[in-house]
């Protein structure tokens, strides 16, 4: 058994945004806390760079929302990305996803860090992490997918309801 926070490598996040300081397009997309996910978008550097490869694991202090991402992405105050120390990003997601529950709104990263999960050995976690990857890697590319596809429906159904597009 060991503490969250024995186990979790927390990742500089860099410069905090807010929905006043994001727009509602641009290159690197703003995490916010709640589960719409992203607040906005800005077009400076990522705070933190993260692919299918090396996912980061994001949890939100005040609603204890968490994600594993796998694009590059900063975030609002409050919303604190982490990796796993010495052990598989999809086994550390796994083990800790859902240990800490929303009791009111407060920050709960603390409370968080401090709960226990129980830790296999290193090749353990990479095997896991081996075998599930396939499946988190779909589950990705799917949302990449999906958010291409309600880009491309939100340009084209108000010109097909304006008679621009005939079908």
């Amino acid at each position: 058994m060991k503490k969250i926070e024995d186990v979790i490598k927390k990742i500089p996040v860099g410069k905090k945004y807010s929905q006043k300081t994001t727009f509602p397009e641009g290159l690197v997309p703003v995490l916010d806390q709640g589960k719409s996910g992203i607040i906005g978008y800005h077009n400076d550097k990522a705070g933190v760079i993260a692919s299918i490869e090396k996912p980061a694991i994001v949890f939100a202090n005040h609603t204890c929302y968490m994600r594993l991402i796998c694009y590059d992405f900063s975030t609002i105050q409050n919303v604190f990305a982490f990796r796993g120390e010495e052990t598989d990003i999809y086994w550390t997601y796994l083990a800790t996803y859902g240990k800490q529950e929303f009791t009111e709104y407060k920050g709960h990263f603390p409370d968080f860090l401090i709960k226990e999960i129980v830790v296999p050995n290193v090749e353990l976690t990479e095997l896991f992490g081996q075998i599930v990857k396939e499946s988190f890697s779909k589950i990705a590319m799917n949302d990449i997918e999906n958010s291409f596809l309600t880009k491309i429906r939100d340009k084209l159904l108000p010109k097909l309801l304006n008679g621009e597009i005939k079908v």
